[in-house]
């Protein structure tokens, strides 16, 4: 069972070798909730393999919180790979969660990085700095 990324014979991106075929993302994700074991099964596979590269990146770098734009299944499937792979230490104060901005997290993200830091940082109110 996989996702082959060529387009099938009804002009789709991608097709289910057991004959499922899905136009996009979006429609995977609709089958998920529709309780379809097939995509079920699939996208619980693909957040294990993305699970296990993020596991040496947590193990190394030691972050405070992995956010990811999906939906549940596969941030459960990351989850349970990272709690497994990783380190006690690497996972004890750990966030992992999904983003509220949706695809433009990262755009998001790299503006209010950009932000923090380029722009000085705020001046003190004058009530606060008259009374020190």
């Amino acid at each position: 069972m996989g996702l082959a990324p060529s387009p099938s014979r009804c002009g789709c991106r991608y097709s289910w070798r057991q004959g499922v075929e899905v136009a996009s993302t979006t429609e995977l994700l609709q089958l998920v909730a529709d309780g379809d074991p097939q995509s079920t099964t699939l996208v619980r596979t693909a957040g294990r393999h993305i699970g296990t590269v993020l596991s040496v990146v947590v193990n190394f770098f030691n972050p405070q919180a992995v956010a990811l734009a999906a939906a549940e299944p596969p941030v459960a499937a990351v989850r349970g790979v990272l709690y497994e792979r990783c380190l006690p230490l690497a996972t004890a104060d750990l966030e992992i969660t999904t983003t509220v901005t949706g695809p433009d997290a990262g755009l998001l993200g790299a503006g209010l990085t950009a932000l923090r830091h380029n722009l000085p940082t705020a001046p003190v109110p004058q009530e606060e700095s008259a009374s020190a």
